[in-house]
């Protein structure tokens, strides 16, 4: 069974009963006052995610690498478009978040959180290109423009990626110096640099290339982007090409 996983918004449920049950079926999820009989997205979650949590070692470390080998096995599945395998590592890594979390989905999301937690813990070094869910930022030199991808991490929303200036000169697709990608969906095939020049190249033929304004050049690249040749150039023509088409996960 599919489950959609949310960034935002999670509600405690009580969860005794789960963590009790090895036969409990999510249809079995009570349902809540004043709703239909079928339970919401965040309370499949949050059963999902208790079941999965059983399994888990005691260890928090060894919680921690079953996180980051449920990261690897998403990225094979977008990568070999196997939609069935996707579902079965991000439960894990939900049920990850919920054991280290003290066993509730709830507010693992805030700045001390097991989900924020955890994509600090398994990100990517600076500079180096990440797994889809795990939380990194580098450089893609695309079409004479010079962006910062960054990838927030995790599974819900799909990590909220943006776009950033890598300078203060040269061009990009906002006169501020940012954009937000927020909702994009993995693609298939593609790693997280493909599917991000892609997404690039979309913008570039919808809104163009321009200068940042002056009130937002005021900023210490150096120090934002400590990793990052501030004196390169963009290496690349600045000539659109059509994106491949290829579809994106729906889920």
């Amino acid at each position: 069974m599919h489950v959609q996983s949310a960034e935002i918004g999670y509600h405690h449920t009580d969860v005794a009963a789960l963590l009790a049950d090895d036969d409990l079926e999510l249809d079995q999820i009570p349902a809540k006052r004043g709703r239909s009989k079928s339970p919401s997205t965040v309370e499949t979650r949050e059963a999902a995610s208790a079941r999965v949590a059983k399994t888990l070692p005691a260890d928090d470390a060894a919680r921690v690498a079953v996180a980051r080998a449920a990261i690897e096995a998403a990225h094979q599945a977008i990568l070999g478009e196997d939609e069935a395998a996707f579902d079965a590592a991000v439960r894990q890594y939900d049920g990850v978040i919920y054991a280290l979390n003290g066993f509730t989905l709830s507010s693992s999301e805030t700045d001390e959180g097991a989900a924020t937690r955890l994509r600090k813990a398994l990100a990517a070094a600076p500079g180096t290109v990440p797994l889809w869910g795990q939380a990194g930022e580098f450089l893609l030199d695309h079409a004479g423009v010079r962006a910062i991808v960054q990838m927030n991490g995790g599974f819900g929303m799909w990590g909220y990626c943006s776009l950033r200036a890598a300078s203060a000169g040269g061009v990009f697709v906002s006169d501020t110096g940012f954009l937000s990608l927020m909702g994009k969906q993995p693609v298939l095939t593609c790693t997280v640099e493909e599917a991000a020049r892609l997404w690039l190249e979309a913008e570039i033929e919808n809104r163009g290339r321009v200068t940042i304004s002056a009130q937002f050049r005021d900023r210490d690249y150096q120090a934002l982007y400590p990793w990052l040749d501030q004196e390169a150039e963009a290496t690349s023509a600045p000539v659109y090409r059509e994106a491949s088409g290829q579809m994106a996960f729906g889920f």
